[in-house]
């Protein structure tokens, strides 16, 4: 069966089977071939479901320029770029359509696993089935104001309305400052169409908006200088805390349990940061030596160099940890996620 067809099938049934079918003695040729064998004179194709030049791109280009050097065969790893619907198209694809062998991994959009919780149509995959290889570290979500937009604080941001920046319907740069309408009052008006960070900093640059959804490590790694030259003003964040912002987590800003709850599936984003996943059909000795492989590049002195002059954070989360993260996720109550389901259409 060609594989458009077979996407179009699996869009009529609803739903992809568990992992692709393949025959048992192709499997268990797969699985006894030895690892480096197999990687060796190979190519990797990591796919980003976000536009060129946003954080994503970027972590997923420095990742997979160390990658190779600790898989075993030293494989070469490229960076392809597959946008659309925020993520969904890359996701899809990595899940039945990519080759089940691992040479395709993917920088899945964080928003994903809500997207899903939630039964966001297009959806084609289950995150539960992939095989999750790590994140470089959990993110720190923030809603940054220009400051030149004379909102200080989240309480101004109840009394005036502010213009946000965002990729569209299903990206944290819409989902979060939605939310934050919803559940906390706030008057976000958001304009979409800005598909990468550079998009949506050129906007607030040229006094298109205000303000938009980031992560702190985005823009200490992209505009330094709007920190260090109080450009910038911080009214919110979300995830893990740090020293370098002295704000509550938006969690706290709930009234309700329910609320909460509802609040923490839209900020699992955070807690996944930038995942990187294998595709379902992988044989589990190459799963594993991706994933050693994926940590070993965590630990490797020249990846460590070049965070440092990214600004980028590493903090590593690792697969394992990742598949509890999507788990918990998946497992929120239908009720809630129905709640939910409103900010992410």
């Amino acid at each position: 069966m060609k594989r458009r067809t077979f996407l179009r099938l699996a869009a009529s049934a609803g739903a992809l089977p568990a992992v692709p079918r393949f025959g048992r003695a192709q499997i268990l040729s797969a699985q006894v071939q030895p690892v480096a064998d197999f990687y060796r004179g190979k190519t990797i194709n990591m796919m980003v479901g976000l536009a060129v030049g946003g954080e994503s791109d970027l972590m997923a280009r420095w990742v997979a320029k160390y990658l190779g050097r600790h898989i075993p065969g030293n494989p070469l790893v490229v960076v392809q770029n597959m946008t659309g619907a925020g993520g969904i198209k890359a996701a899809n694809y990595l899940y039945a359509l990519a080759p089940q062998d691992g040479t395709s991994i993917g920088n899945i959009a964080n928003g994903m696993v809500a997207a899903q919780a939630v039964g966001l149509p297009g959806i084609l995959f289950n995150s539960a089935n992939f095989h999750w290889m790590g994140s470089v570290a959990p993110l720190v979500g923030t809603i940054a104001v220009w400051h030149a937009a004379g909102i200080k604080t989240i309480e101004d941001a109840r009394q005036r309305e502010v213009i946000i920046a965002s990729a569209g319907r299903g990206s944290p740069t819409y989902t979060v400052p939605a939310m934050m309408n919803q559940y906390f009052g706030t008057k976000f008006k958001i304009l979409t169409g800005f598909q990468s960070g550079n998009e949506q900093r050129l906007a607030i640059e040229r006094g298109e908006a205000s303000g938009y959804y980031t992560t702190w490590s985005s823009l200490k790694s992209t505009t330094p200088e709007w920190i260090t030259e109080k450009k910038i003003i911080i009214i919110a964040k979300e995830g893990p805390p740090t020293t370098e912002l002295d704000l509550p987590p938006m969690e706290d800003l709930a009234k309700t349990e329910e609320d909460r709850k509802i609040v923490e599936l839209i900020h699992s984003s955070s807690a996944l940061g930038r995942p990187f996943a294998i595709a379902p059909g992988v044989p589990e000795a190459r799963v594993a030596a991706l994933r050693a492989a994926f940590g070993d590049t965590m630990k490797d002195p020249d990846f460590l160099a070049e965070a440092a002059r990214l600004n980028f954070d590493v903090a590593p989360v690792s697969g394992i940890v990742l598949q509890g993260i999507v788990e918990r996720a998946l497992s929120t109550p239908k009720e809630l996620t129905a709640l939910a389901r409103r900010l992410l259409e």
